[in-house]
C-alpha cells in the first residue's frame, strides 16, 4: 500500500505536470497522479465521512489520508468547457458529469495545501471579477464591456474581441481554441449577437508580460516579437522573444496583493505595457507555465515542487 503525500490531478498530455511528477519522483517523494482523461482506467472507492481514499492503478494500490497528505496539486478547470456535445452516448455523458462532480467532491480533504482549491478556482476564473478586483486594487485596466451587441460606444476606435471564458468550439472532426482578435470598431457589423462576449479598449502597440506567481515567488517575463503584436500573441506563429524583466514596486505589490485576495498559492497573471503604464489583462489559476520554464531557463517546477513538499 502506497501512501502518497501529494496528490496530482492533471491529464496524460499536460507536460507541466510531467515535470512535477519526475521532481517528485527523483526526490523520493510518494504521489498519486489521477489523470482526468483515463478515470475509467482506475478503481477508486472514496470515504467522505473518514476524508479516506482508496485507488489502484495496474496493480498498484493507493490510500489517500486527508491527515497524511500534504499538497493537492489541482491542474484543472473548476468545469469541463468543450462545448461540443453532439454525439454523446449516455454512458459518455455520464462519465463526464459524474467525474467532473467527483473531483469537486475531493474538497473534502480539507488538512492538504492546494494548488489552487477548486472554491478559490472558481471565483477566480471569472474574467468579470477579475476586472473587478483588479480596479479596486489600483491596476490600470482597459475599458471593458459584456455585450451581445456591438451598436453602442465603446470609448475606443480600435478594440479587441474575446471570449468571457476560455472557449473551445468545434465538432466531432476538430477542434478551435478562441482567441482575442483586434478589429477597427467601424469594421465591426453593428448588430447583436446571440452570444455574449467581450469588448475591451485595444491597447495597441503594447509589449505582454507574463507573470507566474508561486507563493511569495514572482517571475515577470515579457514577450515581444519583431513585429508589433496585436492580440493574442499565441496565435500569430511569430518568433518571440522572452526576457525575464523587474516590475515597478508597486505594480509588483498589486500583483502580490491580487493572489492575497482570491487566495492563489498559484496563479499566471498577464499584463501589458502600454502608454508608460502597466494594464491588467487576465489571471489563469491553473494557467501553463512550461513554456516560460523553457524559454528562460527558469526553474519554475523545482519552485512548485518545493512549495508542495514543504512541511509548515
Amino acid at each position: 500500500m502506497i501512501n502518497p503525500l501529494v496528490l496530482i490531478i492533471s491529464t496524460t498530455l499536460d507536460f507541466a505536470t510531467d515535470r512535477i511528477a519526475i521532481l517528485l519522483y527523483k526526490k523520493n517523494i510518494p504521489f498519486l497522479r489521477l489523470n482526468r482523461d483515463e478515470f475509467d482506467k482506475y478503481h477508486i472507492e472514496l470515504d467522505p465521512i473518514s476524508s479516506i481514499m482508496n485507488v489502484s492503478i495496474e496493480g498498484l494500490n493507493y490510500r489517500v489520508e486527508n491527515s497524511a497528505v500534504l499538497a493537492i496539486y489541482y491542474r484543472a478547470p473548476t468545469f469541463l468547457r468543450d462545448i461540443y456535445q453532439e454525439g454523446l452516448n449516455e454512458e459518455q455523458q455520464l462519465f463526464r458529469t459524474q467525474w467532473a462532480a467527483f473531483m469537486r467532491g475531493l474538497i473534502i480533504f480539507d488538512l492538504a495545501r492546494w494548488f489552487n482549491h477548486p472554491v478559490d478556482t472558481y471565483r477566480a476564473e471569472n474574467k468579470a471579477y477579475q476586472l473587478r478586483i483588479a480596479n479596486k486594487l489600483g491596476f490600470a485596466v482597459p475599458i471593458s464591456k459584456i455585450t451581445n451587441s456591438t451598436l453602442a460606444e465603446y470609448g475606443a476606435n480600435t478594440v479587441a474581441v474575446k471570449s468571457i471564458d476560455t472557449a473551445i468550439v468545434g465538432n466531432s472532426s476538430y477542434e478551435k481554441f478562441v482567441y482575442t482578435q483586434i478589429y477597427d470598431l467601424n469594421e465591426l457589423p453593428r448588430e447583436h449577437f446571440s452570444s455574449p462576449f467581450f469588448i475591451q479598449q485595444a491597447l495597441v502597440p503594447k509589449t505582454d508580460i507574463r507573470v507566474t506567481i508561486v507563493g511569495d515567488w514572482l517571475l515577470a517575463v515579457s514577450i515581444t516579437a519583431e513585429e508589433r503584436i496585436g492580440g493574442d500573441w499565441r496565435k500569430h506563429g511569430l518568433p518571440l522573444t522572452y526576457k525575464v524583466i523587474d516590475l515597478p514596486i508597486d505594480t509588483l505589490t498589486r500583483c502580490r496583493e491580487y493572489v492575497r485576495f482570491f487566495n492563489l498559492p498559484y496563479c499566471a497573471m498577464d499584463l501589458v505595457f502600454f502608454d508608460d503604464n502597466y494594464y491588467f489583462i487576465e489571471i489563469n489559476p491553473t494557467g501553463e507555465w512550461s513554456f516560460i520554464q523553457e524559454n528562460t531557463a527558469q526553474e519554475i517546477d523545482l519552485v512548485i515542487t518545493k512549495a508542495l513538499i514543504q512541511n509548515d
